[in-house]
Formats: structure tokens, C-alpha cells, sequence
């Protein structure tokens, strides 16, 4: 004969009890959430000269196109305390040129009395740059805020070069693997010191490996 019983409120068939299951499901997500959050301790990045790489996608604003691509770069920072660090980085990124205007365009540009131009040239955009990191160093995972300042160097799909100061803002965040090496994520947002309002010389989502040195 089957039993009833009343648990917690509700009725469970046979006397299942559902405690392990429950318990089961919450160290499902404590543990790892635990492990993110447990406190870095020895981890911190005062006084540690950290060594990198990054790669990801690359996005120009574009009034006819948006230009997609991917590109590479390096960063090196130095924890000046658990909070605050200098950094310098660089970054090279790669995208195919837009595709040529359409005839309705040549011809609503030449009543308009301008002049469209296009190319076939991969366009190019590169950067080095310096500035401040924020990192909130008391968890295996650290965010970060950086910003910096330096020359951006493009060349545009009809291989003409030009040099122009901008800025990148950039949050992210990093796991502390190890106190000797941690990977994670940035976003940044680039524009130029002359003219910050406008659209964005280009974003950029990219992944990191770091490597971190007591000094």
C-alpha cells in the first residue's frame, strides 16, 4: 500500500524525500560560484609586472558599411598597489574593405557634387597606448578598468595612411588560474582626443592569457 507523505508543505509519493536533490542542485551552483568568489589572497596583483596577449573582434562604425574583423595585440601593467596600475598596450586589428557604392549612390553622389572614393586594400587599424588600471583585486576573479591614451595609426582601403591621437576605455575581467597565470575578457570602446563625441575609431571584444611576476 502506497503512502502519503506531507514534506515541507507538499505531499511526496512513497516517502520520496527531495533534500539530496535540492542539495545536489545548490552545490551545483555554489561551489563554482565559491571558487570564483573565494578571496585571491596571495593572488593579488601588488607589486607584480603582468605579461600578455590578446586576440579577438574588432567592429568600425562606417557610415555606408560597418567593418568587421579580428586582430592581435600585447599588454604589459604593473600593480602599483591591490587597486591601482599603470599599462601599456598595443594592438594591431584587420578587416576587409567595404564593398564599392552601388550605381544609385555614384549618381546621388555626383548631383550632390561629391566625389566618392573606394579600394580594394585590407584596411588596417594599430595602436599603442598608456595610461591607468582599476582592478578590484579580492576575488579569483578581478574586473578591471583601464583607461589610456596614444597614437592610432590606419590605413584605409585606397592604401592611404594617416596617424591620429585617440583613447580607449576598456572593462574587463580576469581569473586567477594561478598566482603566476590568469586569463579573461576585455570590451573597449576607442575615439579620438580630438573629437571623443564622435563615433568610435573602432570596438573591440577580445580574449587575454596573462602571465603575472613578483618584482
Amino acid at each position: 500500500m502506497k503512502m502519503h507523505m506531507k514534506h515541507c508543505g507538499r505531499w511526496i509519493k512513497d516517502g520520496t524525500n527531495p533534500a539530496p536533490f535540492r542539495l545536489r542542485a545548490a552545490a551545483f551552483i555554489i561551489i563554482p560560484l565559491a571558487m570564483c568568489l573565494y578571496p585571491a589572497g596571495a593572488l593579488a596583483y601588488e607589486r607584480q609586472l603582468q605579461l600578455g596577449i590578446d586576440g579577438g573582434y574588432s567592429h568600425i562604425e562606417r557610415d555606408r558599411n560597418d567593418l568587421l574583423g579580428g586582430g592581435a595585440g600585447l599588454h604589459i601593467s604593473y600593480g602599483i598597489d591591490d587597486t591601482w596600475g599603470v599599462f601599456i598596450s598595443s594592438f594591431c586589428s584587420f578587416m576587409e574593405p567595404p564593398d564599392p557604392p552601388s550605381d544609385e549612390e555614384i549618381v546621388e553622389a555626383e548631383e550632390q557634387g561629391k566625389e566618392l572614393k573606394w579600394g580594394e586594400d585590407t584596411i588596417i587599424v594599430g595602436n599603442v597606448l598608456a595610461g591607468a588600471k582599476y582592478a578590484l583585486d579580492v576575488f579569483r576573479v578581478v574586473p578591471f578598468m583601464t583607461l589610456g591614451v596614444g597614437p592610432y595609426f590606419k590605413r584605409n582601403e585606397m592604401g592611404e595612411f594617416r596617424i591620429e591621437w585617440g583613447f580607449k576605455l576598456a572593462l574587463g575581467a580576469d581569473y586567477m588560474i594561478y598566482r603566476w597565470l590568469s586569463a579573461g575578457a576585455e570590451v573597449a570602446y576607442h575615439g579620438l582626443v580630438t573629437d571623443f563625441m564622435n563615433v568610435p575609431v573602432y570596438l573591440t571584444l577580445l580574449a587575454r592569457l596573462s602571465f603575472q611576476f613578483d618584482i
